[in-house]
């Protein structure tokens, strides 16, 4: 047989069996996936069905999983590109599974890690109306595992309302959906729109206070503890009570290739947040739910729901002492009473 048909030989099996990290075709994994996509009576490829994974995070039988991702591919039809296919951050000694959500029937099922072999939940109902049970919900905890179960719920709730890819990204680090990672979204959404950096500006961030939304600005705005462009602080309650606004969300630096900067103050409006989305409150699956969904009509105008109540220039001497210990950052670019 010559190279060039050996190749071809090859290249037609790695399609038709994809395989594992380790080289072996998990027949088994396969299996449970079928298994499961007629379970919750969807159908490969479907444009209905969509697939959760912790994959590539996480580390099985001592070996990473991300040769896992593409094997999951090729048994859904599901893929990153088509949007339907969706990770959960875990912790390396965490769990594998992989969930699976069709969009028509509402059902999910999740096939686990067990002792190195695969189980497959029952099909269970994850509708608005299931959740909202008492018993449906217990159902539903049972059948994807009461540590996952939020976030499996949400986040397939969320790509069911078709939110844009990068807010499931923002969720992807913060491995869940809620109000917090969705005002992140907003305010990082909104600073990139009214704040355009210029070809050698840098972003540095101050959160102050820390919430869910940290999660979303990190990835929209690329800044991170690691690159020291990310610093969080918490501020004794007295000292909060003295800022012009309660609701500051933290303070955005655009720093000059000078030193300089200017200090940008947003507040997310969550009142307004709730009247948009139609939320009574944030008790319960459901409403929790609503109150990201329900948005969607303006994800793309975040000014709907973000204003700026500060804006100042700062020196490069009051750039580098707001994230030091000690230091009231908003005192630094006078935002106090």
């Amino acid at each position: 047989m010559s190279k060039g048909v050996c190749i071809a030989v090859f290249m037609i099996a790695a399609m038709m069996f994809p395989y594992s990290n380790d080289g072996v075709c998990d027949s088994m994994l396969k299996t449970k996936i079928e298994e499961g996509i007629a379970a919750i009576g969807s159908a490969h490829r479907s444009e209905a069905l969509a697939v959760i994974t912790d994959a590539g995070y996480v580390v099985r039988n001592g070996a990473t999983t991300e040769g896992l991702i593409d094997f999951i591919a090729g048994s859904t039809g599901c893929s990153a590109g088509r949007g339907n296919l969706l990770f959960l951050h875990r912790r390396a000694d965490y769990r594998l599974f992989v969930a699976l959500y069709d969009r028509n029937t509402g059902k999910c099922a999740v096939i686990s890690d067990n002792n190195g072999g695969y189980s497959l939940s029952a099909a269970v109902s994850i509708s608005l109306e299931s959740v909202s049970d008492d018993a449906g919900w217990d159902a539903a905890s049972q059948a994807i595992g009461n540590s996952d179960a939020y976030g499996v719920v949400m986040l397939f709730h969320a790509w069911a309302a078709r939110i844009p890819y990068d807010f499931l990204k923002c969720v992807e680090l913060h491995n869940h959906v809620c109000p917090g990672v969705t005002s992140g979204y907003f305010i990082a959404r909104y600073m990139l729109e009214e704040y355009p950096l210029r070809s050698e500006d840098r972003w540095s961030y101050v959160s102050c206070p820390p919430w869910c939304k940290d999660d979303a600005i990190q990835t929209l705005l690329d800044i991170t503890p690691g690159k020291k462009n990310f610093f969080v602080k918490l501020l004794p309650e007295d000292h909060m009570a003295h800022l012009k606004s309660p609701d500051a969300a933290g303070i955005f630096v655009i720093r000059h290739t000078d030193g300089s900067g200017t200090a940008v103050v947003p507040v997310f409006d969550w009142e307004r947040a709730s009247e948009l989305s139609g939320a009574a409150d944030l008790k319960g699956i459901p409403q929790r739910i609503v109150s990201v969904t329900g948005l969607l009509p303006y994800f793309d105008t975040p000014g709907a729901l973000v204003r700026i109540v500060h804006e100042s220039p700062v020196t490069a001497e009051q750039i580098e002492r707001l994230p030091l210990a000690g230091v009231n950052p908003y005192e630094e670019i006078g935002f106090v009473k």
